[in-house]
């Protein structure tokens, strides 16, 4: 801990075989709003325009590394956690993430840059294996997956000071692969609205809610899909 400069500065490696942030929170990330607004039935807008508070991270520098065996976060439970994260100048970064999650694993570096306005954001993720059921509990998706595995690559930057602005502006691209899955029938009215029209298209039906394979990519300009990748 280094107290003498202009911020103040943190250097740390912790390591547990357990760390529950029940008591501390609430129940952890919610369902994405998208979906979110047809299970629920609100009309709340697709993607947030509350401004981020970004202010925080001038406060201090910080390099912490941390390594848990287990890891709880309302219904998230992460197994093999291993990530460090860099705080410099107002610039985020996640260096290294990893964790089991839902029976796969999930990969990730990213960015935020707090020094300019808009704040600039980078996320380079993959995930593999995961069980889509279990995903969508602890999502809070009230079982809208009823079976299934899957994949995700993803490869995104853009600009913006809230979520909306920055998916409005989102450039990369994202694949992604499901396998035998089972749906609940309201995933096809979130198709049906056209909130998940770019995916349902995509879809091989078996039954009224199963699906053999799905397995697409698709590019990214300025928050609108550019193209489709095989």
């Amino acid at each position: 801990l280094w107290m003498g400069g202009k911020r103040l500065r943190i250097r740390a490696k912790l390591t547990s075989s357990l760390i529950d942030f029940r008591p501390f929170f609430g129940g952890g990330p919610a369902l994405p709003e998208p979906i979110a607004r047809v299970v629920r039935g609100n009309n709340a807008q697709v993607f947030s325009s509350e401004p981020w508070q970004l202010d925080a991270l001038g406060l201090l520098d910080a390099d912490i590394t941390l390594n848990a065996g287990r890891l709880i976060f309302g219904k998230w439970d992460l197994d093999d956690v291993a990530t460090r994260v860099v705080l410099a100048n107002r610039n985020l970064r996640i260096a290294s993430f990893g964790a089991g999650v839902a029976g796969g694993r999930v990969t990730a570096t990213g960015d935020i840059a707090a020094d300019r306005t808009p704040a600039g954001v980078r996320l380079d993720g993959r995930a593999k294996g995961i069980d889509l059921a279990r995903l969508s509990t602890m999502v809070k998706g009230d079982g809208l997956i009823k079976e299934g595995t899957g994949d995700l690559d993803i490869a995104v930057t853009g600009e913006g000071n809230s979520t909306q602005r920055l998916m409005a502006d989102l450039n990369g691209n994202i694949g992604f692969s499901v396998n035998k899955s089972r749906l609940d029938t309201r995933l096809f009215v979130l198709a049906w609205a056209g909130l998940l029209g770019e995916i349902s298209v995509l879809v091989s039906v078996k039954g009224r809610r199963g699906t053999h394979c799905t397995c697409r990519g698709f590019d990214l300009r300025h928050g609108s899909r550019y193209a489709y990748r095989p």
